[in-house]
């Protein structure tokens, strides 16, 4: 049986999850970055890859990303 948690070490772990889940967010970004660069260097469209990421990033971002 545990007992309750200290309020600031219960911080401590919410902040460190969060921490985590912002450096998860940020690798699959550029994983998807990476990933529609090469859809788009193999013959894929600007329009359709942004159509096909909808809701994970907006159209101009990646018209952007593709751009460069």
């Amino acid at each position: 049986m545990t007992g309750p948690v200290d309020p600031v070490t219960a911080v401590d772990l919410a902040a460190q999850r969060l921490r985590d889940a912002q450096a998860a967010t940020e690798a699959a970004r550029d994983e998807l970055a990476t990933a529609l660069r090469a859809a788009h260097a193999d013959g894929a469209s600007a329009n359709q890859l942004a159509r096909q990421v909808n809701g994970t990033r907006s159209r101009p971002v990646v018209l952007e990303l593709l751009a460069d």
